[in-house]
Parts: C-alpha cells; sequence; structure tokens
C-alpha cells in the first residue's frame, strides 16, 4: 500500500526539522564559534607586533558577527515556525 503525503503529514516532519534542528545548529554554531575565538586569541597572544594584533581582533569580531547571524536567522525560524509552516 502506498501512503499519501497529506498536508498535516508533511506539517508534522516540518515542525520537527524545525523544532530539532534549529536548536542544535544554534549550540552548534556557538561551540564552534567559541573555539574560534579561543584559536584566534590563543594564536593572537604571541603577535609579536600591532598589525598582527589588530588582525586578530578583526578576526575575532568577524566570527562574533557571523555566529550572530546564524544565531538570529535560526531564532527567527523557531520564532516564526507557526507562520512558515502554515499552522492554524
Amino acid at each position: 500500500m502506498m501512503i499519501l503525503a497529506t498536508n498535516s503529514n508533511l506539517q508534522d516532519v516540518g515542525n520537527k526539522i524545525i523544532t530539532i534542528g534549529m536548536p542544535i545548529l544554534i549550540s552548534l554554531a556557538v561551540v564552534i564559534g567559541i573555539i574560534m575565538v579561543a584559536y584566534y586569541a590563543i594564536g593572537g597572544k604571541f603577535s609579536k607586533n600591532a598589525d598582527q594584533r589588530k588582525e586578530t581582533i578583526a578576526r575575532i569580531i568577524w566570527v562574533g558577527v557571523c555566529l550572530g547571524i546564524v544565531i538570529l536567522a535560526s531564532s527567527l525560524v523557531l520564532g516564526l515556525k507557526d507562520v512558515i509552516l502554515g499552522i492554524s
């Protein structure tokens, strides 16, 4: 027998993907961000001149900006999941 995909089943699958996937994405982004900041901070600690220190600070700022974008996008998807999936 072939099971037809109904709108309700698709909404359930989409809801499970968003409910489970987005927190995993947020936590993965935070862990990667922490590792990258630690890597750049340790590498920048041994910088001898001001240019290398400025480059290290710029890299850490960019990691923070990118991490913020990923977390903001994931939070928006989680917050708007009812609108995205059309659940009434």
